[in-house]
C-alpha cells in the first residue's frame, strides 16, 4: 500500500462516525487473520488509500478498515467518504453490489463462495425490478424489466460473477443446503464453510434430497462430526430412479477398473441415463408442486425463464465439448 497526500485530493468531508448495517457487513465477513494482516499493513503505512463507500449514511465498503480505524483512535488514519446514495434502488441492490464488488479481494473456498452467491441471488430477486419497475438500478445500471424471471436472475448474476449459469445455479443450491443445515443444527453452516468437516459439495447438496426432517437432521449431524452421512430415503426415489442410479453406478464403477475399460457405447448409455434422471426429476417436481407454482404471479414466466436458462447451459456445454 502506498499512501498519497490525501488532504489535497479530498473533495468530501471527513468521516468520524458511520452507520453499520449488520446485513451489509455480513455479506462478506472478514476472518480474524485477514483483519490482522490488513491492520498490520495499515498501521505500517499510517493511512488508507481507499475511501469508505456509503449508501444513505450506511457503510457498504470498508467495514474492516473502519474497524481498524475505530480500534486505533490515537493514529490519524485520515478516513474519507465516497457517497453512492443515488446509485442503488434499494438495500437489496446494495447487497448485490457488495457481493460482486468485493469478491475479487477475497480468497474464498467453494462453500464460502456458495454462501455469497446465494445472498446475491436472494437479494437480486428482492430488488424493485421484481415489483414491476421499468427503470430499476442495480449498481447504477438500469435493468431490463424481464429480469423478473428467476432464470434471468441467474443469467445476469452469473455474468457479474464471471461464472457459467450452470455453475452459479449449482453454487446457489449449495448455499441453500447450508442454510437448511443451519436451521436444523445451529452452527453447522460455519463448520461447513470453514472446511473443517471435510464434506464434499455433493454431500452437502444431497441434504436437499431428503424428505424426512428427522433424517435430514441426523444427516447434518453426521456431516458436522466428519462422518459419512447415510441417506435412507432420497426424494422421488421411485423404482425408475433406483434403476437409473444403479445403471449410472454400474458404468461409473467399470470406468478404469479391472472389470474392463469403458467403451464408447458405455459412455453414451451413461449420458442417456443422466439425461433421463434429470428430466424425470424435473417433471415430477413440477407436477407435484404445480398448485404452488400457479398460485404465484410469476407463473409461468419464471418457469419459462428457467427452461430458457437450461437450454442456454446445454448449448454452452455442447459448444465447449464439441470444438
Amino acid at each position: 500500500m502506498v499512501c498519497k497526500n490525501l488532504d489535497s485530493e479530498r473533495k468530501v468531508k471527513e468521516v468520524v462516525e458511520l452507520k453499520i448495517d449488520k446485513e451489509f457487513s455480513e455479506v462478506l465477513p472478514t476472518s480474524e487473520q485477514r483483519y490482522k494482516d490488513l491492520e498490520a499493513e495499515v498501521l505500517k503505512d499510517g493511512c488508507f488509500t481507499d475511501p469508505f463507500i456509503t449508501w444513505n449514511g450506511y457503510l457498504i465498503d470498508g467495514h474492516t478498515r473502519y474497524r481498524i480505524m475505530k480500534a486505533h483512535p490515537e493514529i490519524d488514519l485520515r478516513p474519507y467518504e465516497k457517497k453512492m446514495d443515488d446509485k442503488f434502488s434499494d438495500r437489496y441492490a446494495v447487497i448485490v453490489w457488495i457481493a460482486t464488488h468485493q469478491l475479487t479481494r477475497r480468497n474464498l473456498n467453494e462453500f464460502e463462495l456458495a454462501d455469497v452467491h446465494k445472498k446475491a441471488f436472494d437479494a437480486e430477486k428482492m430488488t424493485e425490478s421484481f415489483h414491476g419497475n421499468q427503470h430499476t438500478k442495480t449498481g447504477g445500471v438500469e435493468i431490463d424489466p424481464t429480469t423478473k424471471k428467476d432464470g434471468r436472475t441467474s443469467t445476469k448474476l452469473a455474468k457479474d460473477f464471471g461464472v457459467s449459469v450452470g455453475q452459479f445455479k449449482h453454487s446457489v443450491r449449495i448455499g441453500n443446503a447450508m442454510e437448511e443445515a443451519e436451521r436444523l443444527v445451529p452452527g453447522s453452516k460455519a463448520a461447513i464453510k470453514s472446511g473443517e468437516t471435510g464434506a464434499a459439495k455433493s454431500t452437502v447438496e444431497d441434504l436437499l434430497s431428503i424428505d424426512d426432517e428427522a433424517e435430514r437432521k441426523e444427516y447434518v449431524k453426521a456431516i458436522v462430526n466428519g462422518e459419512k452421512p447415510k441417506m435412507e430415503n432420497r426424494r422421488y426415489a421411485t423404482k425408475a430412479d433406483r434403476e437409473c442410479y444403479a445403471k449410472i453406478r454400474d458404468i461409473s464403477e467399470r470406468m478404469g477398473t479391472e472389470r474392463g475399460e469403458t467403451t464408447f457405447d458405455d459412455v453414451l448409455r451413461l449420458l442417456d441415463a443422466a439425461e433421463s434422471d434429470f428430466i424425470s426429476k424435473i417433471e415430477r417436481m413440477i407436477k407435484s408442486e404445480i398448485d404452488k407454482l400457479k398460485s404465484d404471479d410469476r407463473w409461468p414466466n419464471a418457469i419459462e425463464g428457467y427452461f430458457d436458462s437450461v437450454i442456454s447451459d446445454i448449448n454452452d456445454l455442447k459448444g465447449r465439448i464439441i470444438k
